[in-house]
């Protein structure tokens, strides 16, 4: 259970970056409870076609379709306009349940279609091949028959099953980070659907650029050389991992030409997904770190937000700590970040954006030299976790500590680290057992502010955070002053035929179990 420190999760939602508008508007936005999720999402099973028999296929499909409805989901029927192609499918409809068919199979999702793809997803239930789940082949060629998978069948997921594991099922989306369950035991089907599946069925709302106030920052400038410098450094030097793979290496896995322009659009981060992140991310402070009560009482509270008040533009913002209560300035939180789409292992000035987040508001600055309109570059998806786990790390240092800068390196990697790599004092986990909130999402933004904070929270002698997103991958989190001691540890623990540091999902269930020992 995730301590709240007395905060609402809209006051936090605002502070991270979500538009206000949906905060007040949209309950998904400010809520980490699955069952409230799945009491708002909305699913469509699409009628099967004449004479489908795949037993194995139908008995998922069946399941799939009693548990969402026991969660309390609704389920829309599936219309006749839809099929025909007279109507799309409306934004109202989060996910369009389907099963793979034989009319031309690889065109068939052509047929209806989707008035906003993002905020309907196309879920295939089917068979897949056994190399998705088998470690002893390459992540490359395992990534090679997952793409295929969804590209196969039209979906931005895949609920995939085995012939020979029947018990076997697995959520297969383009973070190529898949995670097998066995669903043999009573409830299993229920507990995975509402934890892993109603989350993913969350719209994907990164932050419209239309909110951005945009501009451009000089690398050589003072104020943000030491991080651009130190992002480049970081991305040289993880590149020999290969736990970034470029979006073109993904792409250049598809031969068919068609397939190859709609994973073009995909892995340019279109359509929500994130292919990893670095980024260095940092705090400025503009007045006194912590206030005491008698000066708190003296501040305007901030209209519409729980537990923030103000003087002129700084903002403070007040947290309930061991039966203690104290009074934070709330920093303005800067993000030296690799931009959407662009190829982490070989990082240039040009491929680097200045996120600022202050009050809520955003603004966004590329290199000089940059054009706005050519290259139309976007912040990472994951823009709000970032802004988040600089919040969680300031808020949650000790306050003996208070006057320590705070810098941190955030690297972002679809796998999992095997638990012998993590260092006994000073490597802490998080989140295992949390939901599997997609990246671009709130949900993702708010677990990782509370992860971080608790973390620094509770452990001073902390050195590095692993914030787990299950479903997704790995959030680590140092300060700068560690950025050799990082590149280090996952340089070596990349080495050997079977690295402790790996792309996928081999060491989730290890990790899951011995995780315990390390937070």
């Amino acid at each position: 259970m995730i301590h709240d420190y007395g905060l609402s999760l809209a006051t936090v939602a605002y502070l991270i970056g979500v538009d206000s508008e949906r905060v007040k508007t949209d309950p998904l936005v400010t809520t980490l409870d699955p069952d409230i999720m799945a009491a708002h999402a909305v699913f469509t099973f699409r009628d099967l076609p004449e004479g489908y028999s795949n037993r194995l296929v139908l008995g998922l499909r069946s399941g799939l379709h009693d548990a969402l409805a026991a969660l309390g989901c609704r389920i829309e029927p599936w219309l006749n306009t839809w099929e025909s192609g007279q109507e799309p499918v409306p934004p109202g409809i989060h996910a369009v349940v389907d099963v793979p068919r034989d009319d031309g199979t690889r065109r068939a999702h052509a047929i209806y279609r989707l008035e906003d793809k993002q905020n309907t997803q196309v879920i295939t239930v089917a068979e897949v091949p056994r190399i998705i789940r088998d470690p002893t082949h390459s992540y490359l060629n395992r990534t090679r028959a997952g793409i295929e998978t969804l590209l196969n069948h039209r979906s931005v997921i895949v609920i995939g099953t085995y012939s020979d594991k029947p018990n076997l099922a697995q959520i297969l989306n383009m973070n190529l980070d898949v995670t097998p369950v066995d669903l043999g035991r009573e409830d299993a089907l229920l507990d995975w659907v509402r934890n892993m599946l109603v989350p993913k069925a969350s719209p994907i709302i990164p932050a419209d650029i239309k909110r951005f106030q945009k501009g451009y920052f000089n690398p050589e400038d003072s104020r943000y050389r030491t991080y651009v410098e130190a992002l480049i450094k970081l991305s040289r030097g993880l590149s020999s991992t290969g736990l970034f793979p470029p979006g073109q290496t993904l792409v250049n896995l598809v031969e068919d030409r068609l397939d190859r322009r709609i994973l073009d659009g995909i892995v340019g981060g279109r359509s929500g997904y994130s292919f990893g992140f670095l980024a260095v991310g940092w705090a400025e402070y503009r007045s006194q770190k912590i206030i005491n009560e008698e000066v708190w009482e003296s501040l305007v509270p901030a209209e519409g937000l729980e537990n923030i008040r103000c003087d002129g533009d700084i903002w403070y913002i007040r947290l309930d700590r061991e039966g203690r209560t104290r009074y934070y300035e709330v920093p303005v939180v800067h993000i030296a970040s690799s931009l959407s789409g662009r190829d982490k292992s070989a990082l240039t000035r040009r491929d680097v954006g200045i996120i600022s987040v202050k009050n809520g508001e955003l603004h966004f600055k590329v290199a000089e030299g940059v054009d706005w309109e050519m290259e139309k570059p976007r912040a990472s998806f994951d823009l709000m976790a970032q802004v988040a786990m600089i919040y969680g790390s300031a808020f949650g240092r000790d306050p003996s500590r208070i006057d320590e800068p705070i810098e941190k390196v955030q690297i972002h990697y679809h796998g999992y680290p095997h638990p012998d790599w993590l260092v006994q004092g000073t490597d802490y986990v998080a989140g295992i057992n949390n939901i599997g909130a997609p990246c671009g999402t709130p949900q993702a933004g708010l677990l990782n502010f509370f992860e971080s904070l608790s973390l620094y929270d509770a452990n001073p002698d902390l050195r590095v955070a692993h914030l787990i997103e299950p479903g997704h991958g790995t959030n680590i989190l140092v300060d700068l002053h560690d950025l050799d001691y990082i590149i280090e540890r996952l340089q070596a623990g990349r080495r050997g035929r079977w690295p402790v540091v790996e792309l996928g999902s081999r060491h989730w269930n290890l990790l899951r179990e011995k995780s315990q020992s390390y937070s």
